[in-house]
């Protein structure tokens, strides 16, 4: 495992999320958009208990997860584009550049999360460790409880109050982003670790996965709070 494979790797991920999170900004299909949660979800899994594959399933992950992305992205901004044209929301200007500025606050998020792991501004300690896992997956399974219950039962779940763009709903957004940013240092640490270590090769292609998964997620959190701020 090297530096330079594990960056090219994550570039070569981040590409194929691109290009199919294109088609699926121009073509969203709800069934098909759902379909990859629940795929992304297994392989996510599989890939998570067993590295070796990632060679193969981080590729076949970065294509399904892109189209997700791309769907869903295209939903948020018809959301706010409707929400701006109908008079409830005054942030005009803020809807019509919300791809944009999450794409951008992802970039910059990440590269203010390197500079401070490089510099050792933030140490990642086995207690941070261990807090940033336990809120990741607390979120993590918040989030697929209200997906599953939202199946059954849209008006409830997607009536939340985390959900929504009042005080609680942007405050849970805030920390969600941040969560997401602090699992960037998590992501530095195992490849710095992995490459001090000198890794079996395939672990390039697995922490290349784990940064790609980190950066779509962020993208998401950035652009959903911005989707509350249109819509209040």
């Amino acid at each position: 495992m090297t530096l330079s494979g594990t960056i090219k790797k994550t570039g070569f991920l981040m590409a194929l999320v691109l290009m199919t999170g294109i088609i699926g900004y121009k073509f969203p299909v709800l069934p098909l958009m759902i379909g990859m949660v629940f795929f992304c979800l297994v392989l996510g899994v599989v890939i998570g208990f067993k590295p070796r594959i990632a060679p193969v399933g981080a590729p076949i992950y970065a294509l399904a997860q892109g189209y997700f992305v791309g769907a869903l992205s295209f939903i948020m901004q018809a959301e706010m584009t409707r929400a701006v044209e109908s008079g409830k929301s005054q942030y005009q200007a803020l809807a019509g550049s919300a791809i944009p500025i999450a794409m951008f606050g992802t970039i910059l998020t990440l590269g203010i999360m390197l500079f401070l792991y490089a510099k050792r501004i933030i140490v990642v300690t086995d207690t941070m460790r261990s807090v940033i896992v336990g809120a990741t997956l607390a979120v993590g399974i918040t989030y697929l409880v209200c997906f599953l219950g939202s199946l059954f039962a849209p008006s409830f779940f997607g009536g939340l109050a985390i959900f929504q763009g009042g005080p609680i709903g942007i405050v849970f957004s805030i920390f969600v982003i941040g969560l997401a940013a602090f699992n960037f240092l998590l992501d530095f640490s195992f490849i710095e670790e992995g490459v001090d270590s000198r890794a079996p090769g395939h672990y390039e292609w697995y922490a290349a996965f784990g940064l790609m998964v980190t950066i779509v997620w962020l993208y998401i959190e950035i652009l959903r709070l911005i989707r509350k701020i249109v819509a209040r």
